[in-house]
């Protein structure tokens, strides 16, 4: 009888780790790079209107690079969920396209 460890590394050397096909992959590769342009962009609207005179957005914290801060029920979830569950498959004839 040969000993047989019983944890395997081959995850270590398979080639799926960041496969590009992979759901995973592909919410990371669009939910990162918008995290990391939306907080900045919202902590400036914040900025400024601070620096001429509303301190709301000091007073709510929105001034922080937290993310979680950012998101509102409506239009960070409420509204892109309903636009992405709205839409409806359309249909095309093959025969029109010339190619």
């Amino acid at each position: 009888m040969s000993a047989t460890p019983c944890f395997s590394r081959s995850w270590l050397t398979s080639g799926d780790r960041a496969n590009p096909e992979s759901s995973l992959f592909s919410v990371a590769a669009w939910l990162i790079p918008l995290v990391a342009a939306i907080v900045p962009h919202e902590i400036s609207h914040g900025w400024v209107v601070n620096a001429i005179g509303d301190p709301t957005a000091k007073r709510l914290g929105r001034l922080s690079p937290d993310p979680i801060w950012h998101v509102g029920p409506i239009g960070t979830v409420a509204l892109p969920l309903i636009l992405i569950l709205s839409g409806a498959p359309r249909s095309s004839r093959g025969s029109w396209f010339r190619r």
